[in-house]
């Protein structure tokens, strides 16, 4: 790539690490965390924190890691890359925050569906990180792949951008501004493990914890009734919604929890247990 020969800098220390912020009289024309993959060799640009595209860049990305900002509003410089590059970085701004997609859709987008690599070529030299939101393109299979940044900056930047998800409660939420102890293990314990289970539980409870577990069969069940029992606080995370019943058996244990304590789960009302609700739970 080539830059101007007018090209200032700026210094930049975000939370995933220093960045260089760069800019012509057209508009950003850089950002790139230090150390990373085709950085240019930035030494001669002269130091301008307080040029204006510089120091409304930084502050838009100050604000973008605060969780204050989703879109960027700056005039972009992307005359460095080659006509096929800049095509396939406006494809890129395209993409919204929360959003991603893959090498394969964006070579669709630019018109160009049989040169999966070429775009992703295109992609690995945005010079314009964040901004020109390259972090938001995923392998086919959903998995994090190359980043010039590095996959660590990749998957924290999606994770920032994705919204949390809701939490669906049934009970009292102050039991959650207790003290909280996990107590989880096998559905198969043997007599000598639920009694330890159910001792330390009680002792928990009497004690001011919240007793947090997952109300499966064997010692999650029985941590959740040793907190009962001494009417403290126990909270059940749940692999289903919250007014599903699950295991059966369970179902006056899950309802006493829902009274006297708290159920609390990711699922939406009415979404039953499937092979994966456990381990995204967990």
């Amino acid at each position: 790539m080539k830059f101007h020969p007018s090209t200032l800098q700026a210094r930049y220390l975000s939370p995933l690490g220093p960045m260089i912020v760069a800019a012509t009289g057209s508009g950003l024309a850089g950002v790139w965390f230090e150390g990373q993959r085709h950085l240019p060799d930035h030494s001669g640009w002269p130091h301008a924190p307080g040029h204006p595209v510089l120091a409304t860049a930084v502050q838009q990305l100050s604000d973008y890691f605060a969780g204050r900002r989703t879109r960027f509003e700056l005039p972009l410089d992307l005359q460095g890359g080659t006509a096929f590059q800049q095509s396939v970085w406006q494809a890129l701004l395209a993409i919204p925050s929360g959003a991603t997609t893959s090498y394969g859709d964006l070579s669709q987008r630019v018109g160009r569906p049989t040169a999966v690599r070429a775009v992703a070529a295109a992609i690995g030299r945005n010079p314009v990180s964040i901004v020109v939101p390259c972090h938001r393109v995923l392998g086919r299979d959903g998995s994090l792949t190359g980043y010039a940044g590095g996959l660590e900056r990749k998957s924290a930047l999606l994770d920032l951008e994705r919204p949390p998800s809701p939490l669906w409660v049934r009970g009292d939420l102050a039991t959650l501004a207790r003290p909280t102890v996990a107590i989880v293990g096998t559905r198969r314990a043997t007599a000598y493990a639920e009694r330890v289970t159910a001792e330390l539980s009680r002792s928990l409870a009497r004690a001011g914890a919240c007793v947090v577990s997952g109300l499966a069969r064997c010692v999650d069940a029985t941590a959740h009734r040793g907190a009962l029992e001494v009417s403290g606080a126990t909270c059940a995370v749940l692999g289903t919604g919250v007014n599903v019943v699950y295991p059966r058996a369970h179902a006056s244990l899950q309802a006493d929890i829902g009274i006297r304590g708290l159920l609390l789960s990711e699922l939406e009302p009415g979404d039953a247990a499937h092979r994966g609700s456990f381990p995204n739970r967990n």
